[in-house]
């Protein structure tokens, strides 16, 4: 079995035969070794670190055509959970494979990636909370300039008997409705694009694309010979992914809308205490 990228590197296809070349000797010192082998088929993860450098074949031809000595033999055990606990599976495969055999999961296999991947998500929230944050200023200015264009009302309202938790009430209802209201929007938009996130970068290429292809036509019909545009490309398959993979958690959703509503309350609350404390003689005096 032969990765697409691989096949497409050498111009093989399923059914070719292929030579290939070893040797016997360890640490490759030994006499090379020329195996013709046919492709039995074409296969491809969409993770390009893979596609472009593995082949797979059968553990007893691999054994015929490789020296034990310059090999290792890799065995992969799949689990329910792979997100679990995995100490107890790591203990029962190492009490059946021996002494000799060295166990490990995937974290540890793949603890650089995963720092990297923690590390980015940590810089992600953070920078969505900074976000957030300045959209709670936002509310707590709109909040304030709601109080100083009803002033007047407020006034009147105090020297009918209004009470203070009564106002203050009323301005902390409209900072709450207005953060519910955003939160909504915001996770509803968030989640549309998220789950649409490869159709909308291959939507914005295509655009920008049609656009460049537009703006090299119109200036190689006024320059005769200039050198059209390159292509744009917001998410080359090259280096990475072929495709983002999309993995939605309800309860870190559920923990943004919480957040960001919790902080429209307290961005509220600070003109609905100034509105409670306000003086109706003081309020009709200014105005």
């Amino acid at each position: 079995m032969v990765s697409s990228a691989m096949a497409a590197s050498l111009g093989i296809a399923a059914g070719d035969t292929v030579s290939v070349l070893t040797t016997w000797g360890e640490l490759m010192s030994g006499p090379p070794r020329l195996t013709p082998l046919v492709v039995a088929g074409i296969y491809e993860t969409g993770y390009q670190e893979l596609d472009a450098a593995l082949a797979y074949a059968p553990l007893a031809l691999a054994d015929r055509i490789l020296s034990p000595r310059s090999t290792r033999s890799l065995i992969g055990v799949k689990v329910r959970d792979p997100f679990a606990d995995l100490g107890d599976v790591e203990r029962q495969v190492a009490a059946a494979a021996g002494g000799d055999a060295r166990v490990a999961t995937w974290r540890e296999i793949e603890y650089a990636r995963l720092s990297s991947f923690n590390t980015t998500k940590a810089l992600l929230l953070f920078i969505m909370a900074l976000v957030v944050v300045v959209a709670s200023v936002n509310v707590s200015s709109s909040i304030m300039m709601i109080l100083f264009e009803r002033r007047l009302d407020l006034g009147i309202l105090k020297s009918v008997g209004a009470g203070p938790r009564a106002l203050s009430f009323s301005f902390l209802i409209a900072g709450l409705v207005t953060g519910l209201l955003g939160t909504a929007a915001g996770i509803a938009a968030g989640l549309l694009i998220a789950v649409n996130i490869n159709e909308v970068i291959a939507g914005l290429e295509w655009i920008v694309n049609r656009v460049l292809s537009l703006a090299s036509l119109i200036t190689s019909s006024f320059v005769p010979g200039a050198a059209p545009m390159g292509s744009f490309t917001l998410f080359n398959t090259a280096y990475y992914l072929k495709s983002i993979p999309i993995s939605i958690r309800p309860g870190e959703v559920i923990a943004a809308a919480v957040a960001a509503l919790l902080l429209s309350a307290i961005a509220s609350y600070l003109p609905a205490a100034r509105a409670a404390r306000t003086r109706p003689l003081e309020i009709l005096r200014k105005v």
